[in-house]
């Protein structure tokens, strides 16, 4: 006598153990007869009988079979090439040009036209006042000897020569008009002091 089942996996050591299963598969052995039971495994040609993969008809037909690996590949060829962040191209900003130079140039034309001497030397002397101040951390409102001699100290000057710019920068403070000669002398110490 031959019993003929649809889903043989069910008595499997692990469809047993399932406690869903374990009515279904009692009352299975209760039909078969007290003798023994033979299993037909050369029907399954080595593969597993529980096979449950969706894809297992597709991967069975080779032509789905390579349908379905040129879309794999295809899908993963298009996730590494076109995966990336896409964005509109960066414009090049040009940076703003530096036009000091020639602010400078016209400003010193204009003085120069003007002949305004005594002008040019006091802008001069506040330029210079402002850079001991952030250079050497020392106060300008008063010029005296223990100034100068702190300038001398951390400028690593001669006392003598510093002494003898301010003497100068005095000069041009008190006098209401002064020679280009005395500006290119005030702009030659200025710039022996800071070399």
């Amino acid at each position: 006598m031959f019993y003929l089942h649809l889903r043989p996996e069910v008595f499997t050591n692990y469809q047993m153990l399932e406690s869903k299963n374990t009515k279904y598969i009692e009352a299975l052995i209760k039909v078969l007869p007290l003798k023994d039971v033979y299993v037909d495994h050369a029907s399954s040609k080595g593969e597993s009988s529980i096979n449950g993969s969706p894809l297992r008809y597709i991967l069975s037909q080779p032509a789905l079979k390579w349908a379905y690996y040129l879309a794999v590949l295809f899908f993963i060829l298009y996730a590494i090439f076109n995966g990336k962040r896409r964005q509109r191209p960066i414009p090049i900003v040009e940076p703003v040009k530096n036009n000091t130079l020639e602010f400078v140039k016209t400003m010193a034309g204009l003085h120069l036209e003007q002949k305004n001497h005594k002008d040019m030397a006091q802008k001069q002397i506040l330029f210079f006042l402002s850079q001991i101040r952030r250079n050497y951390h020392l106060s300008t409102e008063e010029i005296s000897d223990d100034f100068l001699t702190k300038l001398s100290r951390k400028s690593g000057k001669e006392k003598d020569q510093i002494k003898d710019l301010f003497s100068l920068i005095k000069d041009i403070e008190t006098a209401e008009q002064i020679s280009a000669k005395t500006l290119m002398v005030l702009n030659q110490k200025i710039e022996s002091f800071q070399s």
